[in-house]
């Protein structure tokens, strides 16, 4: 039995005994043969007499599911009191899902990089990340932001070193999924390139010919300046330009 508790009561979740270690247990599975006697209920009414006694409204309070699970009679008599009903979900569909993946980053050194994810599932889950199979923790370098389902993490000032993999474990009670990025960082260039705003080009407008001693001769009309789309709101006022030239000087309608 204290093999069965020691076994059972540690803090880190990769050596804890499992559901299943625990039911082909030694202390469970062995020969109890020689205990076949059962134990009084009077050992152990003094204590929960005494429990019981601390709670002024103890009937009051909602009973346990496990409790309620060993009293069949409860179970079956006061039903619709303790709302009691039976279902079933598939356990795989519980554990956490990563409906926004994070994405591979590249940074200069000395700069910051943000991962984003969003992640949904029926218990709230719990992300953690890890570099080099070391948990990355919060602190000024590594910052973790989450609001509802979406989660950041931010790398300040970041080093050469920091490049590499970083796995995003998301964990409930139900299960866990990872997912794996890929940060790049290069050193800073030794020539920082001048900036050169693009320039564009300017169409100039060349001006008419034109000879005041000389008499223009007879042309048909011909538009200098054409129409173009515009754009208004609503019981605006819209003005159409053109330009056209020829003589006699022509009608516009």
């Amino acid at each position: 039995g204290k093999d069965f508790i020691k076994r059972l009561l540690v803090k880190n979740k990769e050596k804890r005994m499992t559901a299943h270690e625990c039911l082909l247990h030694s202390w469970l599975t062995g020969d109890h043969s020689d205990r076949s006697a059962a134990i009084s209920s009077s050992r152990y009414t003094k204590l929960r007499d005494k429990i019981r006694s601390k709670y002024d409204h103890w009937e009051d309070f909602v009973l346990p599911l496990g409790r309620l699970s060993e009293y069949s009679c409860l179970r079956k008599l006061l039903i619709e009191k303790y709302r009691i009903h039976e279902t079933s979900f598939d356990r795989r569909q519980a554990a956490p899902r990563f409906v926004i993946k994070p994405n591979s980053a590249f940074a200069y050194e000395g700069q910051s990089v943000k991962f984003y994810c969003r992640v949904i599932a029926v218990a709230t889950p719990t992300l953690t990340w890890f570099h080099n199979n070391q948990e990355l923790r919060q602190s000024v370098k590594f910052m973790k932001r989450y609001a509802h389902d979406d989660y950041t993490f931010i790398i300040n000032r970041v080093k050469l070193e920091d490049r590499g993999e970083y796995i995003i474990r998301a964990e409930n009670h139900y299960g866990y999924r990872e997912e794996v990025v890929f940060l790049n960082v290069q050193p800073l260039p030794k020539t920082v390139p001048t900036y050169k705003p693009e320039v564009h080009p300017v169409r100039r407008r060349e001006p008419l010919a034109y000879n005041f001693w000389q008499e223009e001769s007879e042309s048909a009309p011909c538009f200098t300046f054409l129409l173009r789309p515009r754009v208004m709101q609503f019981r605006q006022t819209c003005k159409l330009l053109c330009c056209l030239s020829g003589k006699p000087v022509p009608t516009v309608k």
